[in-house]
């Protein structure tokens, strides 16, 4: 007998004890995986992987459809014809008095298109900027020989056209500030959360409560890519500085139009910038060796002495009697507060006088001399042709602040013509509105407590406790 047959005599045998086997929970293999016992996905998936040609669905109408389009029908032995599927594989289709499909199964469409990728036909509509996203999108269909797998789903543009989501993300995300703003660009205003819920009403919905948005929680709003972007704000700053200026001066020409703008961007951005992440990552390797990178001079727009003369032609403030008061200009002709608004505590409404606020600020004073020409009676004005050349002559004549300004330049107007007339021949009625004063008094926390259009005679101008001041300078406007 061998050794290994059994223990040496004279020794004792040594027992060793190995642990008992632990039961194994159902549809579980010794592995820890879960078993393909009953995995009817699996094997669906499988199947479906050598009858693609059999995969079929169900239109909105009832009807079912197959690949190329034709028309199908259950057998009506099988056990999901009572039933219906609204995407199956079929085993076999056979033709009779119809194709119809037998040994049907149930399947997901979204398994078709990893095992069909290299049959599926995808078409793409509606690019478009998406401000959640941050990038240009576009909604993709993808279908197998006619059966729609996915109808409908966004997908970045740039994978589609690089080109076009390129000018598209330079547009939209840079000239337009979508990358700056992200989709936080309603202005507070409510109205426009509630857009949704309103076409949903219309459209015979039911299950939509009246005053209840449907939108998206205004506190989920994306915030945008400033901190990733820096130079948008900047560009943003400089914009509003020419604005301001553009206001000041009523000059249309100061901000650059949208052309310029994508000029500037696509001048300096590589052709292969065409969605944001690959925008960041080459700005921030950039940046590194040009700070100033993708960034808006001013001067570029206004130079640095017209600046100065501008501010000193268009003051920020004036005074008025012994009180110096704030100045602000708005350029939007035919709103109230188009022009300039000089605001003043209640206190200090005596201090405004008929014959200070006549002579708004030097860089209007030559405009309002041309209005007033162009505002007297028709046997005055002919003496003044070309009207903006005399103009030019009286306003260079004239000195901001000193004497009542509709007498100096009917004065003047007089000795020029040759005839002689007075302030009252000017029709007043006729001046733009910016060529007039507007008036916002304030109280002592600096809240408004009432203002004075430009458009409305001051009958119009009614608010307590000041009324009588207000009174005293009727006819101002």
């Amino acid at each position: 007998r061998s050794a290994s047959a059994g223990p040496t005599p004279g020794t004792k045998a040594q027992r060793t004890s190995s642990p008992a086997p632990q039961p194994q929970p159902p549809n579980v293999s010794k592995n820890n995986e879960p078993t393909r016992h009953n995995d009817f996905a699996a094997t669906h998936k499988a199947l479906m992987t050598g009858l693609l040609a059999n995969i079929g669905c169900q239109t909105p109408n009832g009807d079912f459809l197959g690949a190329g389009g034709n028309s199908l029908a259950i057998w009506p032995g099988s056990a999901l014809a009572p039933k219906g599927a609204k995407w199956f594989v079929a085993g076999e289709l056979i033709e009779t008095s119809r194709r119809f499909a037998r040994t049907i199964a149930r399947i997901q469409p979204e398994w078709i298109e990893p095992l069909a990728g290299h049959l599926v036909t995808r078409e793409y509509f509606e690019p478009h900027w998406d401000p959640q996203a941050g990038n240009v999108m576009v909604f993709e269909k993808v279908s197998l020989w006619g059966l729609p797998i996915v109808p409908r789903r966004k997908v970045t543009y740039a994978k589609v056209d690089p080109v076009k989501a390129r000018e598209m993300l330079i547009q939209h995300g840079l000239v337009e500030f979508g990358l700056l703003f992200g989709d936080s660009d309603t202005n507070g205003d409510p109205g426009e959360d509630y857009d949704d819920e309103e076409k949903a009403l219309l459209r015979g919905a039911s299950k939509v409560r009246p005053g209840r948005s449907t939108a998206v929680n205004p506190s989920m709003k994306r915030k945008g890519w400033g901190h990733e972007f820096p130079f948008l704000k900047y560009n943003h700053d400089v914009l509003e500085q020419l604005k301001e200026l553009q206001a000041r001066t009523r000059s249309h020409h100061l901000l650059p139009g949208d052309e310029i703008l994508f000029e500037f961007y696509a001048s300096q951005i590589p052709e292969e910038c065409c969605d944001r992440d690959r925008l960041r990552r080459w700005f921030q390797r950039t940046v590194t060796r040009n700070a100033g990178l993708l960034q808006f001079d001013i001067n570029q727009f206004a130079d640095e002495a017209h600046r100065i003369e501008q501010a000193a032609m268009f003051p920020e403030s004036a005074q008025f009697g012994a009180m110096h008061l704030p100045l602000s200009y708005q350029l939007d002709p035919g709103r109230e507060a188009d022009g300039v608004t000089v605001t003043v505590p209640i206190e200090g409404l005596g201090q405004l006088t008929e014959t200070r606020l006549e002579w708004l600020v030097p860089g209007l004073l030559e405009q309002k001399v041309l209005a007033l020409i162009r505002a007297l009676p028709k046997h005055l004005r002919r003496h003044f042709v070309p009207a903006p050349e005399t103009a030019k002559l009286v306003y260079s004549d004239l000195e901001l602040g000193k004497g009542d300004l509709l007498t100096g330049v009917a004065s003047r107007l007089s000795q020029l013509g040759g005839e002689r007339f007075d302030s009252r021949e000017f029709d007043l009625s006729t001046l733009d509105d910016h060529l007039k004063f507007n008036i916002r008094v304030v109280d002592d926390e600096r809240k408004t407590t009432g203002s004075v259009s430009a458009k409305l005679p001051f009958g119009q101008f009614i608010t307590s406790g000041f009324e009588h001041s207000i009174a005293n300078m009727c006819g101002l406007m």
